[in-house]
C-alpha cells in the first residue's frame, strides 16, 4: 500500500505484536477488536498505535495523525487484515500419528 509516497507493508512482527498487546484489554491481542468498539479519543489513539506498530517504522505517529478519518479507517482496515493474515500458520505440522498413518498407507 502506498501512503504519502512511501510503500508500506504491514507486518505483525513480534515487536509490533508486543506493542499492540500493551494497549489491548488484559494485554491480550486476541481482544484487539475491543479497542475499536466505540469512536472516541482512546479508539483513535489505539488506531494510530496499531498502524504505526504494524508499519514497522515506515509510518510515524505524527504522519498518521495527519490523515482524515476516512483515510485512517482505510489504512487501519488494511493493517488489521495483514495482522490477521500474519497470525495464520504457514508451516504444516505433522503429528507422529499422521506420519504413522501415512507410512502405512
Amino acid at each position: 500500500m502506498e501512503i504519502n509516497g512511501k510503500e508500506v507493508r504491514f507486518k505483525a512482527t513480534i515487536k509490533a505484536v508486543l506493542e499492540i498487546a500493551e494497549i489491548c484489554p488484559d494485554g491480550d491481542v486476541n481482544k484487539i477488536g475491543e479497542l475499536f468498539d466505540k469512536m472516541d479519543a482512546s479508539t483513535l489513539k489505539a488506531a494510530i498505535k496499531v498502524i504505526t506498530a504494524l508499519s514497522n517504522g515506515t509510518l510515524t505517529e505524527a504522519e498518521v495523525m495527519e490523515f482524515d478519518v476516512a483515510e485512517l479507517q482505510d489504512i487501519l482496515n488494511t493493517a488489521m487484515a495483514s495482522f490477521k493474515a500474519d497470525q495464520e500458520p504457514t508451516v504444516k505440522v505433522i503429528t507422529k500419528k499422521a506420519e504413522a498413518t501415512e507410512a502405512q498407507g
